[in-house]
């Protein structure tokens, strides 16, 4: 796993390179360059307190099929989160749907509860983050990609300091072994071909099965199946007919550049758009995602 500093530079760079080549996906871009920055910047200040995480402790939960962090176990800083989540919102509302955020969401989210309660709806349920998104007034789905956008930094410091004491290769799960997330996306490994997920909320890595789906866990090979762009066999997207959800992949193998996932997932919002209309959903946190209002976000945050 990279750390996290080397992971925004890689990342920074990617999106300047696809700008070059993208005119089309400027707009959003743009959105995603700023939130990469302001996340950084936040990261840079947050140091999680990890004294109760040792090897054992992560090695008991990794075997019992739990992520190491549990909901209750993940402190944030409120003032840097709050500021951060402000920061995102902004540069939000610099699309062409900027009237659709609040003002000042924060001012209807005037408990102390709210962020941990957050953090519990984007890792474990899905009511929970509903119902803060309509006392915020932002759409449900949008407000869980604003969110986890705002959480990112701190979960990533967690993942970053907590690495050396998690052995996660036996995990075999579809969520993530270090918060429970789901993967923004995967590849196959250029030397082995082996799957590897990505967390998009923590961004760790972890070894999945081949032939199976992250998200129900289905291995029915009958209910798998994936589609490509001809026009760019570097990609796939693996669907399930069982839940209906989907998973975009990268195949190293055939790439001849420095691979950052996040800018992958980015150039590829087309296969999105292909996987939606065929009744495909996407995924954010570790649950059935907006899908939809998962794009619409990135849409409402570039103005496409």
């Amino acid at each position: 796993m990279l750390s996290p500093d080397e992971f925004y530079r890689q990342a920074l760079e990617g999106i300047s390179a696809l700008r070059d080549g993208a005119p089309e996906l400027v707009s959003m871009l743009d959105y995603y360059e700023g939130v990469l920055r302001a996340q950084q910047e936040t990261g840079s200040s947050f140091e999680p307190d990890l004294d109760g995480f040792d090897a054992e402790l992560c090695g008991q939960r990794v075997e019992e099929g739990r992520p190491v962090l549990a909901p209750d176990d993940i402190e944030i800083d409120a003032k840097l989160f709050d500021a951060l989540f402000e920061r995102i919102c902004e540069l939000a509302r610099q699309g062409t749907e900027a009237g659709d955020l609040p003002g000042s969401p924060l001012e209807k989210l005037a408990d102390d509860g709210w962020r941990e309660a957050a953090v519990k709806g984007l890792l474990a349920d899905a009511v929970l983050l509903d119902e803060i998104a309509d006392r915020a007034g932002i759409d449900r789905g949008v407000f869980a990609l604003l969110t986890s956008h705002a959480l990112a930094p701190f979960l990533e410091r967690y993942a970053a300091g907590l690495g050396e004491e998690i052995d996660a290769s036996a995990w075999g799960k579809g969520q993530c072994p270090v918060c429970g997330g789901a993967p923004l996306m995967a590849r196959l490994e250029e030397e082995t071909g082996k799957r590897r997920l990505q967390c998009g909320l923590c961004r760790t890595e972890w070894d999945f099965k081949r032939v199976a789906c992250p998200f129900c866990g289905t291995e029915d090979q009958e209910k798998l199946r994936y589609f490509f762009d001809e026009k760019d066999d570097i990609y796939r997207v693996e669907v399930c007919d069982e839940c209906k959800g989907y998973l975009k992949t990268i195949d190293a193998r055939k790439a001849e550049r420095e691979i950052v996932l996040l800018v992958e997932d980015l150039a590829t919002v087309h296969l999105d758009l292909i996987a939606r209309r065929e009744g495909f959903v996407g995924r954010v946190g570790a649950r059935s995602g907006p899908g939809e209002g998962e794009h619409k976000a990135g849409e409402r945050a570039s103005g496409g």
